[in-house]
């Protein structure tokens, strides 16, 4: 789980509880480690003091043996400052002196050969010389409390160097090392006081006082500083006087504790590791007035005895603190339940908005805190949830209002489309009706054109058969069989001539019906571009509604209505081409009314003249008005056949003009219904 997915009460708990753990802690462990460093420090003060006292002590001890050695020594020098010595008299005095202090072991006093009253040889059975008469005796106490005396042996092998020979040599008082010297049967261990006895300043002898170190030792062994720790005591010559281990004593001071005791300088310390721990280890030179032999003391604690207190105070801090922090924690579970409940409500409240229900009441908008900046805020989203829903709801009902005026413009778009794909395929119906009607015509142009040159020529040969009739009129009764002939051929081509005229009349006729019926068709197609005109009229106000949206349906509403426009004048010139067709036709009508009456008369001529011919013989006379009446009709037929070919000419130009307008109406049909098609599509993008 991650830190960001726990709660905030957890969190606001967690993270105190850390910064306090973490803030109490420091605290505890700066402060004991200080109150570690300031016990310690005054730990070792303090052992050092008590050190200070235990060498005291120990020299007390020391320094009374030498007061009393000192003291034996200037009152025998009292006794030979006048060379004239008493040896009995100094003997008693050294007897009186180690019987009143039966804490020392005992007494010597010697003196050099001769040097006490220069009369040794006079006392070689003294009970206080050797055998040389020198004065050697050594006083001692015994358990029953008497005092017995003993002449020493005053040789090097025997140990005289180090209490008289050196200190005699040297003219100085001395401490020897510690050594064990059996006394009444029993091993002690002693160290001697060496003190100079001079007269007239030269040194003539030795007082010494054995001071037995046991009581020392005890003493020394028994200390218990901090009530941990231990104290020893190194005499000179690096034995151990006092060591808490009694089989030590009077034994060379070598293990780690001596070795590191000698490392120190007087009145030294530091920390050593004993047995596995770590022990603080300070010494003390134990000094002696008149002496330059001095002892150590060495008092070893362990480091935990000195911080005991601090560790002590230590572990109070830190109970202390642990319940600073539970209280802390305590606190801040409270605090962390005053802001968590209302995040949590406001949580909940955000939720519930967020799944749309804006009913939900925010408390504690009123606060001054953060809390109640939230409670506001939160307000503010459901203001907002509020107003968002009233606006999708007029979306809402704006895109009902919008897809019904849709579906609206897309059924007024399917009816435009049905009505102007009908009309349209009513135009391309009346498009070809007059196609196949224009060709017809020009068929029939050209057939009435054939025919007109074929009556054009027999007109013509009319004409010069007439011709000839009239200057052969002297050869008429000769040639009468001829005229018979040519009379009964012009009889022939007339009714052929009269014929041709007739159905001319009948195909103008029709000419005539189909340029109404293509009059008919122009005012259909008029009314359909009136009509296209008019939907693309309310096209442009639908788009001029649409605002923005209309812009390109405003745009091909345009051009459809252009077009419209232009399929109006294509019908209105349409119109004036069928009105000139209907015209020329009417004069074809009446040019071929004439012709086929004048063929009738010509019909009616021919057989006059045939009539004529049976009575030529009888009618001669008459031939030469005849021939010239001939003459005339023949031209006036020969005219007539020329005015016919040009109203034909004008027939077959008037039937090219209906096609190319029918190829302009067809073109404008598939432009005006590609302009709708995009017209439509237009409108039901938009």
């Amino acid at each position: 789980m991650r830190l960001s997915d726990l709660p905030l009460r957890t969190k606001l708990i967690a993270g105190t509880g850390i910064l306090f753990a973490v803030a109490l802690g420091a605290v505890t462990i700066l402060g004991t480690t200080m109150m570690m460093a300031s016990e310690r420090t005054a730990a070792e003060r303090r052992a050092a003091d008590l050190l200070t006292g235990y060498t005291l002590e120990v020299r007390n001890k020391v320094d009374s043996a030498f007061a009393l050695a000192t003291t034996t020594a200037r009152g025998v020098e009292g006794m030979v400052a006048d060379g004239k010595a008493d040896r009995d008299r100094i003997g008693a005095f050294m007897a009186a002196v180690i019987g009143a202090h039966p804490d020392l072991v005992g007494m010597t006093l010697a003196f050099e050969p001769d040097a006490l009253d220069g009369a040794d040889q006079a006392f070689k059975t003294h009970p206080y010389s050797d055998a040389t008469g020198r004065f050697v005796p050594y006083f001692y106490n015994q358990p029953d409390g008497t005092v017995a005396v003993e002449k020493l042996v005053m040789t090097k092998e025997a140990g005289t160097e180090g209490w008289y020979d050196q200190p005699l040599r040297e003219n100085r008082d001395l401490l020897t090392a510690p050594y064990i010297y059996p006394v009444n049967g029993k091993d002690v261990l002693m160290s001697t006081l060496s003190v100079v006895v001079h007269r007239s300043g030269k040194p003539i002898g030795i007082a010494t006082a054995d001071l037995p170190l046991t009581d020392i030792s005890a003493f020394v062994s028994s200390l218990k500083p901090f009530d941990t720790g231990s104290v020893r005591l190194i005499g000179t010559g690096g034995l151990w006087v006092a060591n808490p281990d009694a089989a030590l004593i009077g034994k060379n001071a070598d293990d780690d504790i001596a070795k590191a005791a000698a490392a120190l300088p007087p009145g030294g310390s530091q920390l050593v590791t004993v047995g596995g721990g770590a022990t603080y280890l300070t010494t003390a030179k134990v000094a002696f007035p008149g002496v330059k032999e001095t002892w150590t003391l060495v008092a070893t604690i362990p480091e935990a005895t000195l911080t005991a207190g601090a560790r002590d105070t230590g572990a109070l801090m830190a109970a202390v603190s642990v319940a600073a922090l539970l209280v802390a924690l305590g606190f801040v579970g409270y605090l962390a339940h005053t802001l968590a409940k209302p995040i949590g409500d406001m949580t909940g409240r955000m939720q519930a908005l967020a799944a749309g229900d804006t009913s939900v009441a925010v408390e504690g908008a009123d606060r001054a805190d953060e809390i109640g900046a939230m409670a506001r805020a939160i307000n503010v989203f459901r203001d907002h949830a509020i107003a968002r829903r009233e606006l999708e709801n007029d979306q809402a009902t704006e895109a009902t209002r919008r897809d019904a005026r849709q579906a609206e413009i897309d059924a007024l778009v399917a009816g435009f489309r049905g009505e102007a794909t009908a009309t349209i395929g009513r135009v391309s119906i009346a498009s070809r009706d007059l196609d196949a009607i224009a060709r017809q015509m020009a068929a029939s142009a050209g057939q009435s054109t054939e025919r007109a040159g074929i009556a054009h020529e027999a007109a013509g040969r009319a004409s010069g058969n007439v011709q000839t009739v009239a200057s052969a009129a002297e050869e008429l009764a000769a040639s009468i069989g001829e005229i018979s002939a040519q009379v009964a051929r012009t009889s022939t081509v007339i009714g052929s001539a009269t014929e041709g005229a007739r159905v001319s009349h009948q195909k103008v006729g029709e000419l005539a019906k189909a340029a109404a019926k293509i009059g008919e068709v122009v005012t259909l197609i008029q009314a359909v571009a009136d009509q296209t005109n008019l939907l693309a009229l309310n096209a442009t106000i639908e788009a001029a509604r649409a605002g923005e949206a209309g812009k390109g349906f405003a745009v091909v509403a345009s051009e459809v209505k252009n077009l419209a426009g232009q399929t109006a004048k294509a019908t209105e010139e349409i119109s004036h081409q069928i009105a000139a067709i209907q015209q020329a036709t009417g004069e074809a009508v009446e040019v071929i009314a004439g012709i086929a009456s004048t063929m009738e008369d010509v019909n009616s001529h021919a057989a006059t003249i045939a009539a004529a011919v049976e009575e030529q013989g009888a009618a001669t006379s008459e031939i030469g008005s005849s021939v010239d009446a001939a003459s005339r009709e023949t031209r006036t037929v020969a005219d007539n056949v020329d005015n016919l070919n040009a109203a034909v000419g004008e027939t077959r130009n008037a039937a090219n003009r209906v096609l190319e307008a029918a190829a302009t109406v067809d073109a404008v049909k598939d432009e005006l219904a590609g302009e709708i098609e995009r017209f439509l599509k237009a409108v039901a993008a938009a």
